[in-house]
Formats: C-alpha cells, sequence, structure tokens
C-alpha cells in the first residue's frame, strides 16, 4: 500500500482484511507513514478479526517503522482512515484500535468465531441417478412454452430425493412455482426463469414468480447457476420471494449461489433498444474506441416511442418488475456471487450494446425479523427506489456489495413510475416526499427542493428500524444524471446515497461511494457524512461509520 498514486497518495483506495490470518512473516501489511486526510483518503485500511502467528509486524511504514505490533495474538477491529461516531456530520482521521468494536451476533458466526460463508453445492459426490431433469417432467426450456405445470410438479415430486435439473434454455413461468423445503437445483450455464402472465401485471397486487417456502417453513433449499427473469412489462412480478428459514439445528443450509437477476437488454427479453431505447432527449450512446476504430457494419434501428410523455416519463411497455429479491420477515438465506440488473444498455445489441431505459421497481429487500442473512459478493443495480433496503431487519451481514443508480434518473424522479398509489405502505417504501416542494404527491415530476434536481433519486443502501447489521466493503455508485457524465466532473451526480433511519447496532465499514454530495443521511435529510471530507482517486472513501452502532 506504498506505491504512491499520480493523484493520491497511494495507489490504494482502500483494503478491508476480515476473519483473516497472517503468519509466519515479517511484515504483514506496509503502509505510507502519513495518516489519510480528508483530501486524500487512500490508503484506507481495516483488520476486523485478523489473527497473527509468528509475525514481526503486522503494520508497517514504508522505512520499515512499526505502525501495528505483529506477534501471535487476534487483531479484533483496528484501522487506518476515516472515523464516524456522531450524527454531526464530523469525522476524525484515526489509526488505531476503533471504538465500538462489533459484538457480533452469535448465529452469523462459525465455529472458529468468523463470519460463516459457504462455498456453492457442486454435487460431485452423486452420479447421474440422482439428477432429475425438468425437460424429462414435460418442460420445454423453448422461450415460448409455458412450463409452470411441468416445473411445479417435478420440484414436488423430487423435493428431498432428487437434485433438479434444468438444462440450458429459457423457462416461462405464468404464476407462482412454490419450492418446497429439501428442494436442491441447479442450472446449466444460466437456465433462465422468465416471468410472463396477466397474474404479474398489477403493481398493486405483486405477486412471486418463485416463492421459496411458505411464511413460518424451515429446512434446505440451495439453487445454483440459475437466472431469474421476465418477458416485456411485468410491473407486479416478484421475481423471487424467500420465506424459508434454516432448520434451527443449521447454519447457512438455505441459500443462492452464482444465481443472477437480469431485467431486459437480451434477446428474448422483449425489453431490448429496439423496444426501449433511452428516451430521445438523452443523445445517442456514445461509442467505445474500440467501435469508433472499427464501426460496427449493422446497426439496427429502434421502433417508434411515441409513448414517451412529454415530461420523459416511462412508457408502460418499458416498466419492468416489481421488486427482484424479497427476503421475507420469517426467512433466512444465504446469498453468494448474486447480480441482481435492471438492464441499462442492451447486451445482444450487436457490437453497440446500446443503451436502454427499464424500470423496475424495487432491487433487494430484507425483511427478516431474525435472520441469520448474509450476502457476499452481491450487487444490485439500475432500480428505481433503492438498490438493497433493510427494513425492520436483524441479524444481517453483508460483504462486497454493489450497486449503481439509475442512469435515467432524475428523469423522472423517484418513486416515479413506482409512487404510492394507497394508503397502505407494507413494503415501507421511500416516498421522496422530502425532495418536493409541499411534500405532496402531486409535484411528483416538478417542484424539487432542490433546483439541481439530483434528491428525488434512487437509493443505493437504506436501512430503517433495523438491528445487528454488520457491513463489510460496499462500492455504491452513480455515474449518469439523465445519461450524461458531465456530473462526474464535480462528483456530484446524485444528492446523497446512504439512508439510515432508526437502526441499533449498525456497522458500516470500508464505504465507497462514487459522486455524490452526501455519502450519509439520517432519516432523508440529515447530513451524516460529506463526500467532500473523505475523498480519495476514484470514489470517496469512510474507513468506519458507527453512528448507529
Amino acid at each position: 500500500m506504498t506505491s504512491p498514486g499520480e493523484e493520491t497518495a497511494s495507489q490504494v483506495g482502500s483494503i478491508l482484511v476480515l476473519d483473516g490470518h497472517f503468519e509466519n512473516t515479517l511484515t504483514g501489511i506496509k503502509l505510507l507513514s502519513e495518516l489519510p486526510t480528508h483530501s486524500d483518503t487512500s490508503g484506507t485500511l481495516l483488520l476486523d478479526n485478523v489473527k497473527t502467528t509468528n509475525v514481526g509486524l503486522m503494520v508497517a511504514s514504508e522505512n520499515g517503522n512499526t505502525i501495528l505490533a505483529g506477534g501471535s495474538n487476534t487483531i479484533r477491529s483496528w484501522g487506518s482512515g476515516s472515523l464516524y461516531t456522531g450524527m454531526d456530520g464530523i469525522g476524525q482521521l484515526q489509526r488505531g484500535n476503533l471504538p465500538k468494536a462489533p459484538p457480533k451476533s452469535p448465529n452469523l458466526l462459525a465455529a472458529d468465531g468468523s463470519f460463516y460463508s459457504k462455498s456453492r453445492p457442486q454435487y460431485e459426490q452423486y452420479d447421474v441417478s440422482s439428477f432429475v431433469s425438468v425437460i424429462d417432467g414435460g418442460a420445454k426450456g423453448d422461450g415460448v412454452t409455458d412450463d409452470t405445470l411441468a416445473i411445479q410438479k417435478v420440484i414436488d415430486d423430487n423435493a428431498g430425493c432428487r437434485i433438479i435439473f434444468f438444462p440450458a434454455g429459457t423457462y416461462i413461468i405464468s404464476k407462482t412455482v412454490t419450492i418446497p423445503s429439501g428442494s436442491r437445483i441447479t442450472g446449466e450455464l444460466w437456465s433462465v426463469l422468465m416471468a410472463n402472465g396477466d397474474v404479474f401485471q398489477d403493481m398493486e397486487k405483486p405477486v412471486p414468480m418463485v416463492k421459496v417456502g411458505n411464511p413460518g417453513d424451515q429446512g434446505t433449499v440451495e439453487m445454483s447457476d440459475l437466472i431469474f427473469s421476465s418477458f416485456g412489462a411485468q410491473p407486479g412480478a416478484v421475481l423471487l420471494e424467500w420465506n424459508m428459514r434454516n432448520d434451527p439445528s443449521t447454519i447457512g443450509t438455505s441459500g443462492l449461489w452464482d444465481t443472477h437477476f437480469r431485467v431486459g437488454g437480451t434477446t428474448g427479453s422483449n425489453l431490448q433498444y429496439q423496444h426501449c431505447p433511452k428516451k430521445p432527449s438523452s443523445g445517442a450512446t456514445p461509442l467505445t474506441r474500440n467501435q469508433e476504430e472499427r464501426p460496427p457494419i449493422i446497426i439496427p434501428n429502434a421502433l417508434s416511442r411515441s409513448s414517451y410523455e412529454e415530461d420523459g416519463s416511462a412508457p408502460k411497455a418499458c416498466l419492468g418488475v416489481h421488486t427482484l429479491i424479497r427476503l421475507t420477515s420469517s426467512s433466512s438465506a444465504y446469498l453468494e456471487n448474486v447480480w441482481a440488473w435492471t438492464a441499462d444498455h442492451d447486451l445482444d445489441d450487436g457490437e453497440l450494446q446500446r443503451q436502454v431505459s427499464i424500470y423496475t421497481g424495487r432491487g433487494i429487500l430484507i425483511e427478516s425479523t431474525d435472520g441469520p442473512v448474509w450476502l457476499y459478493g452481491v450487487q444490485s443495480e439500475h432500480n428505481t427506489l433503492y438498490q438493497y433496503q433493510l427494513s425492520h431487519a436483524n441479524n444481517v451481514m453483508m460483504s462486497m456489495i454493489q450497486s449503481e443508480t439509475p442512469y435515467w434518473q432524475p428523469v423522472p424522479l423517484a418513486p416515479y413510475p413506482f409512487e404510492q398509489r394507497s394508503v397502505d405502505n407494507s413494503w415501507n417504501d421511500p416516498t421522496y416526499e422530502h425532495c418536493m416542494l409541499g411534500g405532496g404527491r402531486s409535484s411528483i415530476h416538478y417542484g424539487i427542493k432542490d433546483t439541481s434536481n439530483r434528491c428525488a433519486m434512487a437509493w443505493a443502501l437504506r436501512s430503517v428500524n433495523s438491528s445487528n447489521i454488520y457491513i463489510y466493503g460496499a462500492g455504491l455508485y452513480n455515474f449518469f444524471y439523465d445519461y450524461s457524465q458531465k456530473c462526474l466532473d464535480t462528483e456530484d451526480c446524485q444528492e446523497s446515497l446512504v439512508d439510515l433511519e432508526g437502526n441499533h447496532g449498525l456497522y458500516l465499514y470500508n464505504l465507497n461511494t462514487k459522486a455524490n454530495v452526501n455519502m450519509v443521511v439520517g432519516h432523508n435529510t440529515q447530513v451524516w457524512a460529506r463526500q467532500a471530507d473523505n475523498l480519495n482517486g476514484f470514489c470517496q472513501t469512510i474507513n468506519a461509520f458507527l453512528a448507529e452502532a
């Protein structure tokens, strides 16, 4: 971490070492002797539950001087960088043991005290007779045939006994498929489960495409190598509703591995560039350098988009889905390598991959009241209201999470087109009324309090009335303002990215944000951390935010 950067003291923006072990080495980590500053937080370092065995110096300066002694011990919580412990918006630059070291929830931990983790099931110990193909059970996987009944029957007949295999293909699901305890499901090259049915058309009455268990169910469900998707506009579809809870005698037995959520931007989705190009006022998608040097031979045209309103609001044909993932109050789940993506560009648009405007309501909603819930390497991008929301959640661990704000925002402004239409707000959606003059829904398109229109844009991370929340490593990005990247010159594409409201025991470490004025706010409007106080190279970085710990 001592190599100098071109515009920063260190080439390394930040490093987080969690549940690590250094053994038989003279020096564990080399760090610049100078403490990071508010104008340059590069070289930020966090050590959390790091064991040392026969280590000379755990952290040494570029000159070999001692910053943190070695030996054989356990470093519980040590950092070098920006630290926030209050809600006054004032951070300090600190090097040493961190205050409020997290008392971690036991049900999130493995036997050795580290956070529990589990590699994806490979089923290599089973012979071919242990598998059953949904094709053999009557499903087609051709992207046209309704496979709902065939899939449900194969699952019901084989839960708890055989591993259910989805050969490569696209499987149309027209109503909810329920997965009971004991189910083990795997795909081939990301087999696609695609919502397409009348039952998914009412955004006021959301219906899950796939439902894992019913509230109160306990047991084991494993799913891997799948894609959850939708055909055209399915604004009432919840692609995955997870109700299943681990058996109390086990830990981390139910989850998703290498499973992704993709709305639009691919052949067969009916939400490609020809259907949903970005609005005409946004200009052409810029070419990459390779495309400029070798222009594509064929550039297909988009269909006419007269359905755009004068204010730039979303055409109904380009509504995506209601929600990508919902972990309900009764659930516990383990997610690893999961990408929850509403398309920002057309992956199958030849070399051009031109930008599209697709409108999905919510990214990942976590409501689990007891947990445990783990998210490792999970991404959520381009959803209207938020990318991650924790609502009355408890015992949640999130590590190496990432997000992007929709490129089309703030035209139209959040929460449109998923604004609350009734007094029932059982989903605890953000209303963005704090952004409006007068606070009424009638001003949803106009009257923004922030004259630069950067307020009513999707939260990257929102946590409300939740407890025992541990976040280690977050990259939360905005690269656009109404498809323009001019805002990157001033790093202010969006007003705020993280909103915290009434949490207890929330530990946020290694927070990295891009192009936002405020890194963390409380209750929508209270500025708790500014990007200008935590500048880094590519991002802005806070080593530890502990105001709600």
